[in-house]
């Protein structure tokens, strides 16, 4: 058979040798370009996803733990108001009437006003809707509203709504502006009514305890955490009403806007109708649409005892536009550019390029590791580290033995320092108490940040470990330290309950025991540690 051979290509004479070199370069550069330029796309895509996906996450966590921050409010709401209704229980008024006892009732509800600074006005009113005492803050300077100047509030709707309720029950009024002689207030009073329904002495209906609370310091709140926030990327914040009304945005001109003729069309379900649609049907969650990342939660403060006037449940929605999420892009997107036009000249510089690529991504993914795992404030574990690796020491403990410790510590009175001294010496408060309470851990222990004020120490070792010791000289240091504040100085004190785990005992079981022995500490008037069932059985007085 003959044989035959493929014929070399002649090379044209009279085209240089260059040319020849470069279509052959082509041959392979080409397809080797577009397969990385395509593989580093599809990786600036995933890129971007990641951190979509991470910024949605941070943003879901963020507002859910606002929200619950928010509710909290109202629980204070009505501890407040079961106090005051408490002091006219116990008043001579609620027998006599006299002026007498009115004027000494009206001396105790002076002394709450000026104590707890967040009530416009404090009042009594009677079953035909007459005001008998009304306590005025008056910046800082309580006075009692004499007797000519009370008003009949019979034709109010708040107290209309009073009256409709039982005995126990607690009424929350629709979150406004305070109206007075039928004009809204100025300046603006954002206000919040708790009431709730008492009896006289012969046990029949007196009249109602109604407190007015000062709306903006719930509203402070929030511009505080927007401003001084976990996350450096929350998106703008907004407060709705049930109706979709602003009750806090940044641009404050959109607020209260049912409440004036010429705003009635302000509002956030106007401005954002599809996301609206979606955010006024659902619990909570997160999506993205052209107006950018909508991460949304409810806030409804519920319960038996609480009946709500118009407009709850409300709505905590952090909108965060696109182009924000797209900038953080920006160093990888020149990046890629840089790269891209590297790529035409030298593929090794490409390669270099991945490298650096890669390295980056690491770079991210650990801080977000990190952020997920720690407290921001003190620099603590967060909760769910903490849970993850008391899972991993109980397990240990469950099959090798030794010793395994919870303590749960509560700071007394925070809320009172919050109030009297500001929510930056709270912040300062907890990260010293931090500090003081890492001074007297072992390598082996581990410290967390339980939630608000209170931390969760485990101790574990092959040895057993004395609880009680570790948190008494906790609790002794954090009595003998000094906290200071912009010159101010702070009385601080620790609660402590210690449980010790058995075998096949649950997590939750041990969580929920140190949780009762510090509430016992707590009720048998704080500043001490509880351990035992003995202790529990002594418990007595109370928070």
């Amino acid at each position: 058979m003959k044989s035959f051979v493929l014929p070399m290509p002649v090379r044209k004479t009279n085209r240089p040798e260059y040319f020849y070199l470069g279509k052959v370069f082509l041959a392979f550069f080409v397809p080797f370009c577009v397969v990385l330029f395509i593989f580093h796309f599809y990786i600036y895509g995933t890129k971007k996803e990641f951190i979509r996906h991470s910024l949605q996450k941070s943003e879901r966590h963020e507002v859910t733990i606002f929200a619950e921050s928010l509710e909290e409010h109202f629980d204070w709401l009505v501890s407040d108001l079961n106090f005051v209704a408490a002091l006219y229980r116990n008043s001579q008024y609620q027998k006599t009437s006299s002026s007498r006892s009115c004027d000494d009732l009206t001396a105790d509800l002076l002394a709450f006003s000026r104590e707890s600074k967040i009530y416009d006005q404090i009042r009594f009113i009677d079953n035909s809707g007459v005001e008998r005492i009304r306590i005025n803050y008056n910046q800082g300077q309580p006075i009692s509203v004499a007797s000519q100047r009370l008003q009949d509030k019979k034709d109010r709707g708040y107290f209309k709504q009073v009256n409709k309720i039982s005995l126990g029950q607690v009424y929350l009024s629709s979150f406004d502006l305070n109206v007075e002689h039928g004009e809204i207030e100025q300046p603006s009073k954002p206000t919040l009514r708790v009431a709730m329904p008492v009896l006289n002495a012969a046990k029949k209906p007196a009249g109602v305890i109604m407190l007015n609370y000062y709306g903006s310091h719930l509203l402070q709140h929030i511009r505080e955490h927007q401003a001084q926030g976990f996350s450096a990327d929350l998106g703008n914040l907004s407060l709705l009403n049930g109706d979709g009304y602003w009750l806090f945005t940044e641009n404050r001109e959109d607020e209260w806007g049912w409440m004036f003729a010429d705003k009635k069309q302000l509002k956030f379900s106007t401005r954002y109708p599809e996301e609206w649609g979606n955010i006024a049907v659902g619990e909570n969650g997160s999506f993205i649409t052209a107006n950018g990342l909508f991460t949304y939660t409810t806030v409804d403060p519920g319960g038996k005892q609480l009946v709500r006037g118009k407009g709850y449940p409300w709505k905590l929605v952090s909108r965060l536009p696109l182009n924000k999420a797209d900038s953080m892009l920006g160093h990888e997107r020149s990046l890629f550019i840089v790269i891209g036009f590297l790529l035409a000249g030298l593929s090794a510089a490409l390669a270099g390029g991945g490298v650096y690529f890669f390295n980056r991504k690491r770079m991210y993914e650990d801080e977000l590791r990190k952020l997920a795992s720690t407290d921001s404030l003190t620099g603590l574990l967060n909760r769910r580290a903490f849970l993850e690796r008391l899972l991993y020491e109980k397990s240990r403990f469950d099959r090798h033995g030794g010793s395994l410790v919870i303590v749960m510590a509560d700071v007394d009175h925070f809320k009172l320092v919050n109030d009297q001294y500001g929510h930056d010496a709270g912040d300062h408060v907890l990260r010293r108490i931090s500090r003081i309470m890492q001074t007297r851990m072992r390598m082996t222990d581990v410290l967390c940040r339980w939630g608000g004020e209170e931390f969760l120490l485990l101790l574990a070792g092959n040895e057993e470990v004395n609880g009680r010791c570790v948190a008494e000289k906790m609790r002794g240091m954090v009595e003998a330290e000094f906290f200071t504040f912009n010159g101010r100085d702070i009385p601080v004190t620790m609660s402590f309950g210690v449980a010790f785990f058995t075998k096949e005992m649950p997590v939750e079981q041990c969580i929920q025991l140190a949780d009762q022995r510090l509430y016992y500490s707590k009720k048998n008037g704080r500043n001490r540690v509880t351990v035992t069932d003995q202790e529990e059985a002594g418990a007595t007085g109370a928070e």
